[in-house]
């Protein structure tokens, strides 16, 4: 397969979660930011969401996921995260259209007990 690669970027998607290991993460909850890159191998363009990654699908995902499953660990939620975009393709079946990786980077802004501006936790999920 020739390698032709698409690079899909969701950026600064802000989302109110209630991730942490703390007590109070846990109750108040916070604004995190979901920035996400998905590889795409195409051996070919195309122009049709029947053949492509729908962006739409894998935000509306991301907002489910994040809501749904709560995290202590940035390194936990950022690695389900991850999963989406090839959870998304299973059943396309094109053998020149692959997912190469995947990289999510979640940004929680004021960490407690840490004088920074925010802590980011970056996960590459690659093909198997």
């Amino acid at each position: 397969m020739n390698k032709n690669i698409h690079m899909i970027k969701i950026p600064q998607l802000k989302l109110f979660g209630y991730h942490g290991c703390y007590d109070e993460e846990k109750e108040k909850g916070q604004t995190f930011e979901i920035n996400m890159e998905i590889a795409i191998n195409m051996s070919e363009a195309r122009d049709s969401l029947k053949e492509v990654l729908d962006y739409v699908s894998v935000i509306n995902k991301i907002k489910k996921d994040f809501i749904d499953c709560k995290c202590d660990l940035l390194e936990t939620l950022s690695a389900n995260l991850s999963s989406i975009p090839f959870d998304l393709l299973k059943g396309m079946c094109e053998k020149d259209f692959r997912i190469e990786y995947v990289t999510v980077k979640v940004k929680k802004f004021s960490p407690k007990g840490m004088d920074v501006p925010y802590i980011q936790v970056e996960h590459i999920r690659y093909a198997n």
